[in-house]
């Protein structure tokens, strides 16, 4: 595997890639204050289907629902949220990114945004709740969350892997069940989103030259 565990710059210096995707969350929330832009780049998973009875679809015209699948996580619902997502952003986005490279960082974000896409349609075709809408970075930064735990375990470090894992999962059916909080959450995409990270570096391990 191509993981460099001994990399360890000082702990105040953000990697590049991470940098940037930390850039453009506080820049898309600085234009949805002056001028909101949220709405736009929601992502309503029930458009994907066609599921339009009931919905204003005058945004999926064009395209638009495409653009939608990646945009809704540049923008949040509120301080808190970008302010937890980009603090978790930061954290194993640098760890992910001073192990693997930037290539990795951003193409794992990237791939874990599609992905809670895709695990919000899922979830409404098996639910048959056309009102869910997706907005925020949670699945990107939960799918960099994935690839740290994958990248524990193949470095052989299980038992903190499982650890973490089984954490991150009570914390997602307490978030399901509300337990947590009362604003609806999107643990489908999280979940979805974690998975994804952790595949991804699973292929590339198995896959790279030993």
């Amino acid at each position: 595997m191509v993981f460099n565990d001994r990399a360890r710059p000082a702990a105040v210096q953000i990697p590049p890639a991470t940098g940037v995707l930390l850039a453009l969350l506080l820049i898309a929330a600085a234009v949805d204050a002056l001028i909101p832009i949220a709405p736009y780049l929601a992502f309503v998973p029930a458009l994907g289907w066609g599921l339009t009875q009931g919905i204003d679809v005058s945004l999926a015209m064009g395209g638009w629902i495409v653009a939608t699948a990646l945009g809704y996580g540049l923008v949040h619902s509120g301080l808190p949220h970008l302010v937890f997502n980009a603090m978790m952003l930061l954290v194993w986005g640098t760890a992910i990114e001073r192990g693997w490279g930037w290539r990795m960082v951003v193409g794992i974000f990237i791939a874990g945004i599609l992905a809670g896409a895709a695990g919000g349609m899922a979830y409404v075709t098996l639910t048959d709740q056309a009102y869910v809408v997706l907005i925020g970075a949670s699945a990107g930064v939960q799918a960099l969350l994935g690839a740290y735990i994958m990248t524990l375990w193949c470095i052989g470090r299980t038992t903190h892997a499982a650890g973490l894992l089984a954490a991150i999962l009570i914390g997602e059916v307490l978030l399901a069940l509300g337990l947590l909080t009362d604003a609806p959450v999107a643990w489908f995409s999280h979940l979805a989103g974690l998975a994804c990270g952790g595949f991804l570096i699973a292929l590339r391990t198995f896959r790279a030259p030993r």
